[in-house]
């Protein structure tokens, strides 16, 4: 996995009480990317498998994009 993929998806820069500065990051980049591949098999009737098979299968199209993305990010 790259390092990319530990970043935050959409970070968000919080000012709680005055002068504390705080981030709220929420999902990686990873975790969305395998979010969104879950959301797509699980739309797809036709597919067949048990959770666990999705599950991985949701991991593997996340770091597979994250490598692609890395691959092909120009600096």
């Amino acid at each position: 996995m790259t390092p990319n993929g530990n970043q935050p998806a959409y970070p968000q820069h919080l000012v709680m009480e005055p002068l504390h500065h705080d981030w709220h990051y929420g999902l990686t980049k990873r975790e969305e990317f395998a979010k969104a591949a879950m959301q797509g098999m699980c739309g797809d009737s036709s597919r067949d498998g048990s959770h666990q098979a999705f599950a991985e299968d949701a991991v593997k199209f996340a770091d597979a994009l994250l490598a692609e993305l890395e691959r092909t990010s120009k600096p």
